[in-house]
């Protein structure tokens, strides 16, 4: 048989499928006396099936294509803003952790101060603008802990931020500013309005004493901006005078359930 050039079926798979298959009928030639041609070309057969895969069965993979440098940029933007979301998550648990009250759920009274703040802020820039501020002190606490017990004042507290949370409105923003000290800015309240949510929220109370085992007294007092001060601090000073009186009042119209009590837990 004659042998065409080689060099360029060593380079090509396909090519070389085909020389293979041109040499299966000559096989048997070689066998009996092969010249060195013959031979050559037999050994370079060889050796290329151990080279080549088998491109019959099993297709070489088309060549992978490198991204371009614009792929790479999108893909790193992407792998930044996954990271930038883990972060701003990990911030928000922990301004959770600075500004939550953890007994309550409610806003503690950093946030309190920051918030009040605002609102006079806002109050001084926008003149249509006002908002009042409302103390509310949880009675009896004090005796509450002597008698039953801090966690049956950890209970009352929870209550009372239940009562309140269910009770006001969601831009209501409502605080634990002390041990027994709630504060709540009423957002675009006026003096009249803020007097009458007090009154409805009192009638609440006594509705949810009825309801309840045990008792629930909150003492009360309301200020207004910029009705009655001019300043966060003064406009504090203003509903925690009010709240002082109206908790003066409860305890002089009731000496009679203060006795009765007394005589309970004796």
């Amino acid at each position: 048989a004659r042998v065409e050039p080689i060099g360029g079926f060593w380079t090509s798979g396909f090519r070389f499928l085909r020389f293979r298959t041109c040499l299966l009928p000559y096989a048997s030639k070689f066998a009996d006396g092969p010249s060195f041609a013959e031979s050559v070309v037999v050994m370079k057969l060889a050796q290329l099936e151990n080279t080549f895969p088998s491109f019959e069965s099993d297709p070489s993979p088309a060549p992978m294509v490198a991204p371009s440098r614009t792929e790479r940029t999108l893909e790193e933007l992407r792998r930044e803003n996954a990271r930038l979301r883990r972060t701003v998550a990990e911030l928000e648990s922990y301004r959770a952790l600075a500004y939550r009250d953890a007994l309550t759920g409610l806003w503690n009274r950093r946030y309190f101060e920051e918030r009040l703040s605002q609102e006079v802020s806002l109050s001084r820039r926008s003149p249509d603008k006002r908002f009042s501020l409302l103390m509310l002190d949880l009675n009896d606490l004090k005796r509450i802990n002597d008698r039953e017990g801090h966690a049956a004042g950890d209970v009352a507290l929870q209550n009372a931020a239940e009562f309140l949370r269910t009770r006001l409105r969601e831009h209501d923003v409502c605080c634990r500013t002390g041990g027994d000290e709630f504060a709540v800015i009423l957002r675009d309240l006026g003096p009249l309005e803020s007097a009458q949510l007090c009154a409805r929220l009192r009638n609440e109370i006594a509705l949810w004493n009825s309801k309840n085992a045990g008792s629930l007294s909150l003492s009360m007092g309301v200020a207004s901006y910029p009705e009655d001060a001019s300043s966060s601090q003064e406009i504090c000073l203003r509903a925690d005078e009010a709240m002082y009186a109206d908790k003066r009042t409860q305890k002089n119209n009731r000496p009679h359930l203060d006795n009765a009590l007394a005589e309970l837990h004796e």
